[in-house]
């Protein structure tokens, strides 16, 4: 330190003491407390370690689609779920399908009583 002293002083060495003494003694960036508080995991932490390792996004699907993507709800899939329940309603019919097509397209069919057309221009 004698030859660092020489060369600098003041400000310099009162950084460079700042700065060493922030260092955790024996730091170890990997210790289990450090991976922690950064939240992250230790792979001894994990008990299906080559599931997580092996992931694969697409083998997912959101929240909203359902629990895995080739099981998830599609949007060619929303029609088929259509329910309706006209029970104590007068005069309606039930819905049964739902199409998604352009206005020119709606113009040259008869429409169906129990479809539901979404308008897509």
């Amino acid at each position: 330190m004698a030859d660092y002293n020489s060369i600098h002083t003041g400000a310099a060495i009162d950084a460079a003491i700042t700065k060493v003494a922030g260092i955790e003694a024996g730091a170890d960036v990997t210790d289990t407390a450090n991976v922690t508080a950064a939240g992250a995991l230790m792979d001894s932490e994990v008990t299906n370690l080559a599931s997580v390792k092996a992931f694969d996004p697409t083998d997912y699907a959101t929240a909203a689609q359902g629990a895995l993507a080739d099981t998830a709800t599609q949007p060619a899939d929303i029609a088929l779920m259509v329910e309706s329940d006209v029970t104590g309603v007068t005069g309606a019919d039930a819905i049964t399908n739902v199409i998604s097509l352009t206005q020119a397209e709606y113009d040259a069919i008869t429409p169906d009583a129990a479809t539901l057309y979404v308008i897509t221009d």
